[in-house]
């Protein structure tokens, strides 16, 4: 019974934020008010492209396309064999990368990119920035720290600089930021 009122206020919760809570549109930054941003054209193009692409796959291929491998840019030859070995028959659509050295995944990701006869989606699950992965580069504060921040362009710049540092890396995506709930106050992972 305690389990299912605890499901119930959250699922409400939830609605009620969602549904509620609304930005300022005076708030924002240029640029970020969606009734006013549009697509960029090049938008069109690409997808021309992707469909034409697809076209041309097996139902296989297709299938594989929808699934990313996990990279590691500290495992050694082994792992990198592994992967390289998915992209070439597998022909996966993504490597999504985990622990490592900078240097080392920039240097994969071209490898990867090279073998590759479809561009594969790179991600990262980067929560605080590349230094929750990667070694020697910049971490940022948890996302709960960030919450408190009242300053939107502040959240702003910081988006775009991580932004940046991703796009150095090749990362064409982070899997980031993300609803945890935390029910352990002992688990300092979550926030």
């Amino acid at each position: 019974m305690k389990n299912k009122l605890l499901q119930i206020s959250i699922i409400a919760f939830l609605f009620l934020a969602y549904t509620l809570v609304r930005p300022e549109a005076q708030g924002l930054l240029p640029g970020l008010d969606p009734a006013k941003r549009s697509d960029p054209p090049f938008l069109e193009a690409g997808a021309a492209w992707a469909d034409s692409v697809i076209e041309t796959l097996s139902l296989d291929e297709r299938i594989a396309q929808m699934i990313m491998v996990y990279g590691y840019s500290n495992m050694g030859p082994a792992h990198e064999k592994a992967v390289l070995k998915q992209v070439r028959r597998q022909k996966v659509g993504g490597i999504l990368f985990f622990q490592g050295e900078p240097l080392e995944q920039a240097r994969l990701t071209n490898l990867y990119q090279e073998t590759a006869e479809i561009p594969l989606l790179v991600a990262i699950d980067g929560e605080n920035g590349l230094g929750m992965r990667l070694q020697e580069t910049i971490s940022y504060p948890a996302t709960m720290i960030l919450g408190g921040i009242t300053d939107n362009s502040l959240i702003y710049r910081l988006g775009l600089d991580m932004g940046a540092q991703f796009k150095r890396m090749g990362v064409h995506m982070n899997l980031a930021p993300v609803a945890d709930i935390n029910n352990n106050p002992g688990n300092p992972v979550i926030g």
